[in-house]
């Protein structure tokens, strides 16, 4: 039996399917905070004709097109903890899925400190604290 260990440095691509295709289905449905696949494209920093195109697809659903955009971008599984933890998607009920699926995710996931600078807050930077 092949183990495969998630952590912060795992590309998206690398995630297993079961675990991603959770995702997706927990991001998809619309949500009237925009916390869904909306935030996520936000804190992606998608352009309009991006969101449109997203918005256009029927048959696959819009996060999965949200998904393929990671895996072209070579994002990991630490830039998606950080869009899920950001106050415009805050889904943490997400998190608690991935930590579900992979034990080897640790159970505290990531630490905001309260007097952080508003310039680490733009950047859209998150202090990471694995145990």
């Amino acid at each position: 039996m092949l183990l495969f260990t998630v952590n912060v440095g795992t590309l998206i691509r690398d995630i297993p399917y079961r675990l991603r295709n959770k995702i997706e289905m927990l991001l998809d449905p619309p949500d009237a905070n925009h916390h869904d696949w909306r935030g996520m494209a936000s804190v992606m920093n998608l352009n309009t004709e991006e969101v449109r195109q997203l918005e256009n697809a029927r048959e696959n659903g819009k996060m999965k097109g949200l998904v393929e955009r990671m895996i072209q971008r070579h994002k990991t599984v630490n830039d998606l903890l950080g869009w899920l933890k950001h106050p415009d998607v805050h889904r943490l009920d997400v998190i608690d899925e991935i930590k579900k699926e992979h034990h080897s995710i640790p159970n505290t996931l990531l630490v905001i400190e309260d007097d952080e600078s508003s310039e680490d807050q733009e950047s859209g930077l998150l202090t990471f604290c694995w145990v």
